[in-house]
C-alpha cells in the first residue's frame, strides 16, 4: 500500500469540516481510498483501518493508495498537529484487506 496521512484540519478536509465523505466524526482507525467500499477493512503494518472517507483524484488514482487519519495530540497547535502529521511522509507498507463472510 501507498500510505500517507492527513489531519483533521481544514486545509486538508472539504468544506464539511473533520467529517469523513460519509458524514462520520474522524476518528483513529479511519482511512481514504477512492476505489474501496466504505466499510472494507485493511491490515496494513499490524493495525486494522477501515475505508470510511474519500480523497483527492491527484493522490489516490490508483487502488493500493491509502490516507490514514492521525487525531490530534492533546493541546497541539495547529501548526504543530499539521508539521506532525505531515513529517509522516508517504511511503509504502504491505497490507492486506479483510475478507469476512
Amino acid at each position: 500500500w501507498e500510505v500517507s496521512y492527513y489531519t483533521s484540519l481544514n486545509c486538508e478536509n472539504s468544506k464539511h469540516g473533520a467529517v469523513t465523505a460519509i458524514g462520520e466524526n474522524l476518528q483513529y482507525g479511519f482511512v481514504a481510498n477512492n476505489h474501496l467500499k466504505f466499510g472494507t477493512k485493511i491490515l496494513v503494518d499490524g493495525n486494522l483501518k477501515v475505508v470510511k472517507d474519500r480523497g483527492s483524484n491527484r493522490y489516490f488514482g490508483t487502488s493500493n493508495a491509502i490516507d490514514v487519519f492521525v487525531p490530534r495530540l492533546d493541546r497541539e497547535s495547529d501548526y504543530k498537529y499539521y508539521k506532525r502529521v505531515n513529517n509522516m511522509g508517504r511511503h509504502y507498507q504491505e497490507g492486506y484487506i479483510i475478507i469476512e463472510e
